[in-house]
């Protein structure tokens, strides 16, 4: 006579159940790492649209530099006198601030416009001359001005804003125009 250390063993009554339960748990567990999985992709769904709107915003927010240039009769006066290092060569600061007034920390309140299409994503553009030279197909007096125009828009914790040095998307783009003035007259 053999003898089962549990008695209940001896028969297959209850297999069904044992192997339903294990079924059970492993589906369980797949279900919890597909809502994982879910809820990952999700959120980099959503910082991926934030990048993007950012990215939009900040490629047509420097676009404005050009109608501040097209506005001008003449080559802009550089606006940052009281400064003696690199901002003296600005024509138009972060935010149109005046003299000395930069705006590089993108303080709230100083936008140069805000998308609302976008969230309400604001952006900062300003000007910097590089160069000029000579324009004789214009005619005389004629030269061609070269500038640098750098924008800035961005997210941090989900929430639009831009400030400078701060984790959470900040976007800048650069780009170069150049625009024909007539000088000297």
């Amino acid at each position: 006579m053999k003898r089962y250390f549990f008695p209940s063993c001896k028969n297959e009554e209850g297999f069904a159940l044992v192997i339903a339960m294990l079924m059970l748990v492993v589906l369980t567990l797949l279900g919890i790492n597909a809502t994982n999985n879910t809820t990952t992709e999700l959120s980099i769904a959503g910082v991926e649209r934030q990048a993007f709107q950012a990215f939009n915003a900040v490629d047509s927010g420097w676009q404005q530099a050009v109608p501040f240039l097209n506005r001008k009769a003449g080559p802009p006066d550089f606006i940052n006198q009281s400064i003696a290092s690199g901002a003296d060569q600005i024509v138009r600061n972060f935010g149109n601030g005046a003299d000395g007034t930069t705006n590089t920390t993108f303080p709230a309140g100083t936008q140069d416009g805000i998308f609302a299409n976008m969230m309400n994503l604001q952006y900062w553009y300003r000007v910097i001359y590089d160069s000029d030279v000579s324009a004789p197909k214009f005619g005389t007096n004629y030269r061609n001005f070269t500038y640098a125009a750098e924008c800035n828009a961005g997210f941090q914790n989900g929430t639009p804003c831009c400030p400078a040095g701060t984790a959470g998307g900040t976007n800048e783009v650069a780009t170069t125009i150049t625009k024909v003035y007539k000088v000297g007259y």
